[in-house]
């Protein structure tokens, strides 16, 4: 289970799920609802692409709580946004086991 620095610091969870994020490409890329009325541009293109090729196996996501790309295995991925609906699902309910906090 997630603690509060989820809200705090929810980056600090991609080194728990071996996840990396890419602030210089996020900012090139933006946000992916644009992409819902108009086709990416070259340079985002160039900069999804760049991250896929450094990581051909790996799954890309965008990270809302972040604004950030981020890059890792699928089943990582799940994992920690998982977790962190877990979290809000026990704060919402009032579960004395949101109190816990990460074992790092």
């Amino acid at each position: 289970m997630m603690s509060q620095e989820l809200f705090e610091r929810p980056e600090k969870q991609y080194e728990k799920y071996s996840i990396t994020a890419f602030p210089e490409e996020s900012k090139i890329i933006g946000d992916p609802a644009q992409f819902e009325s108009a086709e990416p541009t070259e340079e985002q293109e160039a900069a999804m692409e760049s991250i896929l090729e450094s990581h051909p196996e790996a799954a890309l996501t965008f990270d809302e709580t972040t604004g950030l790309w981020i890059i890792g295995e699928e089943d990582n991925l799940e994992a920690m946004f998982a977790d962190r609906d877990a979290l809000v699902d026990a704060l919402e309910s009032d579960d004395g086991s949101a109190r816990l906090l990460e074992s790092d």
